[in-house]
């Protein structure tokens, strides 16, 4: 029979070459050859040999990962590896010199030569605790690729800079994949349409998510941003929050909450199973005694700070700069004491102010999940954009809800905001300033506290605005330069 192929017929595609797995390799190697042949006093040897015949390993963070070609690297326990450890050294033989020459016997293991073998394991393919990941390792890549702008999906690598895809490979060592693909011309119409649904009218909105949701799939923390997303029940805020925690994976966010995130082991969630959190979603923001260690740990986090963090159940503590992102979401936004604006200015918020509760579609998520790659790159599009602006801008509604909040976090600031105004020619009486703080303050039940605190809280939240001066002798002599008390009830001096 002979195949005649037209000149312009398609050619058959060749049938691509099967790759054999370790195990596979191994086994045919134990036919042609017989069990493999180990010293029981060379536990270094043996843990090469034990590698050889299966997926690759890493050892960090006090966890054991195994290379997978269809998802790359996953956890894998410790107790499963040392099983399989002794199932190998148990179809093994040890080579010993019985009376006059070298004989084979079966090894039989004992506990001690697991242990050994897993030791050495730890020694061959352990990475460094503090090592930030994703990374190359043993070795850094031949491109000089940055292994934080890179995405691992299902089907291979992205990076974000260039948008270049490539396979998966073991080199790079990142503990976390992605559980959708990428496809480059992926649209996400659905998803699009709901976001009309909550701001019709409101592009700039749209476009700031947009930014949001790409800056979050990076480890990139330069912008020192604190996202806030703020709206009554049933207006989209949980599945705005759910399909970013499948867009970012789920194994790379945390849902800490502030009473959390205050209390000894509270930053432990964002480095559980030994992976830095890229995310932390913070659904419950309701503010209790030990709020301002909240605001501390989140002004140090987003601050790119280093951190030390206990961890519960361990001797060792994790010490680094984590990669976290903080999103806030609430029916409210939160009252947390921030009597400098440092929180303040970090703030990025979106607001929602339409309800669905008569509309619910309890088939939406199912929906926008099958979107995922197509918002994948409808997100790469507001990090290419943000990344050539090099900032966040606030969106309409955004700095309308910074106005609220820069009055609700300070109440010397909203007191300056009802009675005051900052401006370099005015000038205030000490002692009659803070009479008429007293009194803003009894009107709304809240306490004054000393004359010092009120002057150490009024140059903190105007800081370069306000400053000390006196003229003339006598209590009322010292004074306020740069702020001055509206209303005929008060003589400034």
């Amino acid at each position: 029979m002979v195949c005649v192929i037209q000149p312009n017929s398609p050619r058959p595609r060749p049938r691509p070459r099967r790759r054999l797995t370790p195990e596979v390799r191994e086994s045919v190697r134990r036919r042609l050859y017989g069990p493999p042949v180990l010293d029981r006093n060379a536990p270094g040897d043996n843990a090469v040999a034990f590698q050889r015949q299966r997926r690759p390993l890493r050892y960090w963070n006090s966890n054991w990962y195994e290379y997978d070609d269809v998802c790359g690297w996953r956890l894998t326990d410790r107790t499963e590896l040392a099983r399989e450890v002794r199932r190998y050294l148990e179809g093994a033989e040890a080579r010993v010199w019985r009376e006059d020459r070298f004989v084979n016997e079966p090894f039989n293991p004992k506990r001690a030569h697991v242990t050994a073998v897993l030791d050495a394991l730890d020694a061959q393919v352990g990475i460094p605790d503090a090592q930030y990941v994703p990374c190359w390792w043993p070795s850094v890549c031949e491109s000089g690729l940055d292994p934080s702008d890179l995405l691992i999906l299902q089907n291979g690598i992205l990076d974000m800079e260039s948008e270049e895809f490539r396979p998966h490979t073991p080199e790079l060592f990142a503990p976390s994949a992605l559980p959708y693909r990428y496809e480059p011309e992926a649209q996400c119409p659905e998803w699009l349409r709901f976001l009309d649904t909550l701001w019709p009218e409101d592009q700039s909105s749209i476009d700031a998510l947009q930014e949001w949701f790409g800056y979050l799939l990076t480890n990139d923390t330069r912008y020192q941003t604190i996202f806030l997303l703020i709206g009554p029940p049933a207006a989209g805020k949980g599945v705005i929050t759910r399909v970013l925690t499948e867009l970012v994976g789920a194994t790379n966010v945390a849902q800490p909450t502030l009473t959390t995130l205050a209390s000894p082991y509270g930053l432990g969630p964002l480095i559980q199973e030994g992976v830095t959190r890229k995310l932390a979603i913070i659904t419950d923001a309701r503010v209790g005694q030990r709020a301002q260690i909240a605001v501390e740990r989140l002004l140090q986090i987003s601050g790119e700070d280093r951190v030390t963090i206990e961890r519960k159940n361990s001797n060792r503590s994790w010490h680094g700069k984590l990669p976290t992102r903080f999103l806030i979401v609430s029916n409210h936004p939160p009252a947390l004491p921030d009597t400098s604006g440092a929180l303040l200015r970090r703030y990025v918020p979106l607001e929602l102010t339409r309800t669905f509760s008569a509309e619910r579609d309890p088939s939406l998520d199912k929906r926008l999940l099958t979107e995922l790659p197509g918002i994948l790159n409808w997100s790469l599009t507001g990090l290419r954009r943000l990344r050539q602006r090099e900032k966040f801008e606030q969106s309409a509604g955004g700095e309308s809800l910074l106005g609220h909040l820069s009055h609700s976090t300070s109440l010397v600031r909203a007191f300056v905001g009802e009675k005051c105004t900052i401006a370099p020619h005015r000038y205030t009486s000490r002692v009659g300033l803070y009479r008429e703080w007293r009194k803003w303050c009894e009107h709304r039940g809240e306490r004054p506290g000393s004359h010092s605190a009120f002057g150490r809280e009024l140059r903190a939240a105007f800081p370069g605005q306000i400053d000390d001066g006196r003229e003339g002798s006598g209590e009322r002599a010292y004074r306020y330069n740069g702020i001055g008390v509206d209303g005929p009830y008060f003589f400034e001096l």
